[in-house]
């Protein structure tokens, strides 16, 4: 059994992966918080309350994934659910980010949230990920040029981690759907045995983004 991650920039084709891999190999695909939770009241976007509300919600993502690892050969997170580098890549005021680091760093030792076995991190050229929001009828993507910004510095962070701990990553040119997915087959079958709730790889990543800030 493992649980797996696909990250990535909006428009690469995580969620697209995600569903192929349910189809294909009978995985559960936890998907995104928006698509699995309504937004509580006075959670306003950018808000206190919405981090807090949206640090809840990974930790109720990451249960599902071990419950349903159970029952499942593969469980795919369509997203990460230690996303605290998306506050570092966009920046939040330094007592919500101590207050971030803290709150995920207790779940983790409470073993109520904790790392993916691997990373999977699609990776596609800009120009490719504007044609693939211009076809695509079914989703908006409101913040998709505020997202493109993620790409490289994500990229870095994720290069350090997989340098400090190796095989907890792997990179993937997202260039046709069904190439992704061998990829990620091939790759699975190899577990990364890391300890999925350790607190060095966590305190490790704190530290990275603490020292290598995005601007």
């Amino acid at each position: 059994m493992a649980i797996i991650c696909l990250e990535g920039p909006s428009a690469v084709g995580k969620s697209s992966t995600a569903r192929r891999l349910a189809e294909k190999q009978g995985a559960f695909v936890v998907a995104e918080t928006g698509s699995l939770f309504p937004r509580p009241e006075g959670a306003e976007p950018g808000s206190v309350a919405e981090q807090r509300w949206f640090w809840s919600c990974n930790v109720k993502r990451w249960q599902i994934a071990t419950e349903q690892e159970r029952h499942y050969p593969l469980v795919v997170l369509d997203g990460d659910p230690l996303k605290l580098w998306y506050d570092w890549i966009y920046g939040i005021d330094p007592a919500t980010w101590r207050e971030a680091v803290m709150f995920y760093r207790h779940q983790i030792q409470a073993h109520a949230i904790g790392f993916p076995d691997t990373y999977y991190v699609l990776i596609a050229k800009t120009e490719d990920l504007r044609t693939q929001k211009a076809q695509d009828s079914i989703r908006r993507r409101r913040n998709f040029e505020k997202h493109l910004a993620l790409i490289e510095p994500q990229k870095r962070l994720f290069c350090a981690l997989n340098t400090a701990f190796p095989r907890s990553v792997t990179f993937i040119q997202a260039t046709s759907l069904e190439e992704t997915l061998g990829t990620i087959l091939e790759a699975s079958k190899t577990r990364n045995d890391d300890d999925r709730y350790s607190l060095s790889r966590w305190n490790f990543l704190v530290r990275w983004m603490e020292q290598n800030p995005v601007s």
